[in-house]
């Protein structure tokens, strides 16, 4: 049985056995009597498993690339060293004007297209420096604290006219 089918099914009884005003321990003894719940928690150790494997593969993944990010710095350093070997060479040799037909390819100089090197962003025209704002939602959450003494309410807080909202009934899933 897949879990959403699992869970489909369990659905009315926990439904059910709320409406009957019973206390939170009956529930879950209720609940824990169920073969559903076995399966439930059967299949909930399962993807669990999977889950743990997959952030392990992705640790991974994440030092492979890591890896292979610094082999080809490596990589391109040398290819520009051995450039600049070259470069230097023919310029030492006053052959910057000449190119170099080889079997497998050529070597030469050619002229750049025109290119900007900035020397100081301050001095630049405001029409060509962009700034894209950071927000600080730490510092936002923490104002709010203040004026509620850390002790926030469970509703969402709108703060419309500053432009943001506190949220503070989300739950997210964990596994730990």
């Amino acid at each position: 049985m897949k879990l959403y089918e699992i869970a489909e099914e369990l659905r009315p009884i926990v439904e059910q056995l709320e409406d009957m005003n019973v206390d939170d321990e009956v529930i879950q003894d209720t609940l824990e009597s169920l073969d559903l719940m076995t399966d439930l928690e059967n299949k909930l150790e399962n993807i669990y498993r999977v889950y743990r494997n997959m952030e392990a593969e992705i640790k991974m993944l994440d030092e492979e690339i890591k890896r292979l990010k610094t082999k080809r710095d490596a990589k391109k350093r040398r290819l520009e060293g051995l450039k600049q070997y070259v470069d230097q060479s023919l310029r030492s040799a006053g052959l910057q004007d000449r190119k170099f037909k080889l079997s497998i390819g050529t070597i030469g100089y050619r002229k750049d297209p025109a290119s900007v090197e900035i020397l100081d962003v301050e001095k630049l025209p405001k029409d060509f420096v962009t700034y894209e704002p950071k927000v600080d939602k730490k510092g936002l959450l923490d104002m709010v604290k203040s004026n509620y003494n850390s002790n926030i309410p469970e509703q969402v807080i709108a703060f419309e006219d500053l432009g943001f909202r506190i949220i503070n009934n989300k739950k997210s899933l964990r596994f730990s």
